[in-house]
């Protein structure tokens, strides 16, 4: 478990300085979505396909913090209401690059 912590934060820092085009950062977005808590996966597949998700509706608030710690969501107003999450670009990035790789 600590060097599955210790993989997710080395991967994590190389995507947030490797080149979003080339197939280095294809390669850390799915090693990063392989490396997240399954909270996290969850979240941000619901997040990339059904967002942005009012706080009570996402699938777990660890999970949330997590990806919104790791800078692949934020929180965001929608149509002047507080309280919903969305993905970021980073995080469609790591979650697309899992869909793509696993026929998901």
């Amino acid at each position: 478990m600590r060097d599955k912590k210790r993989m997710l934060k080395t991967a994590h820092t190389m995507l947030q300085t490797a080149d979003s085009t080339g197939a280095e950062f294809d390669m850390l977005c799915f090693t990063v979505w392989s490396l997240l808590p399954s909270e996290a996966r969850d979240t941000l597949r619901a997040l990339c396909t059904n967002g942005p998700l009012w706080d009570g509706n996402v699938p777990s608030k660890n999970g949330r913090d997590t990806l919104i710690n790791m800078g692949f969501a934020s929180k965001a107003v929608v149509k002047g209401e507080h309280g919903f999450q969305v993905a970021n670009y980073l995080g469609w990035a790591v979650y697309a690059s899992a869909a793509e790789n696993s026929h998901e």
